[in-house]
């Protein structure tokens, strides 16, 4: 091999490797101030730009629609004596891009499971994902819909809580105003 064929193989290699990465990893260690005595696991949705590809997880993620992966369900935790229910789920996400636009954020939602093993939605939360690099920990607010007088009924004498139809309540705040809800625990994620 002579000094040109290094040379272009250098250069093959930088414009193979020509879109920058982002990498994202750590857990979602838990959920604080649930008022729930039953067992919750916490689901975690990604959104990412156009631009923006998954390129490695450490699950094998669902591709829901385009730009939305649900990629992280933990176990269900009951609470401590401090009131954490403590998931300790690891995540690890490589992306790559050409653009910071769209960059990801996390849709969260916690779920319950009550002693006969139902399963119900108790909250919604929303992260935007670190933009500069070192050790995060993050607490996301969480809110539950309160629904229409028949939902309350139906919550009183059921059991059931009220669910969004739509992501996009979370997502858009503007969306947000036009509904009833009320605030709940949080989630605690950290980042690497």
């Amino acid at each position: 091999i002579n000094g040109e064929q290094i040379q272009q193989q250098q250069q093959n290699i930088f414009q193979k490797n020509d879109n920058p990465k982002a990498f994202f990893f750590g857990q979602i260690v838990g959920g604080v101030n649930f008022d729930n005595s039953n067992g919750l696991f916490c689901e975690m949705v990604i959104e990412i730009g156009p631009k923006w590809k998954l390129k490695n997880c450490l699950q094998q993620p669902q591709i829901i629609q385009q730009n939305l992966i649900e990629s992280i369900q933990t176990q269900t935790a009951y609470a401590d004596q401090n009131n954490l229910f403590l998931w300790s789920h690891p995540f690890d996400f490589e992306f790559e891009t050409s653009t910071v636009n769209g960059w990801p954020k996390a849709i969260f939602k916690v779920w319950n499971v009550d002693y006969h093993n139902k399963i119900d939605i108790v909250s919604y939360g929303i992260m935007n994902f670190p933009n500069h690099q070192g050790f995060h920990k993050i607490k996301i607010n969480t809110w539950s819909p309160l629904g229409n007088w028949q939902y309350g009924n139906q919550q009183i004498f059921l059991g059931n809580q009220a669910r969004l139809s739509n992501l996009d309540f979370v997502k858009y705040h503007e969306d947000k105003d036009s509904i009833l809800g009320q605030s709940n625990g949080q989630i605690i994620v950290e980042f690497d």
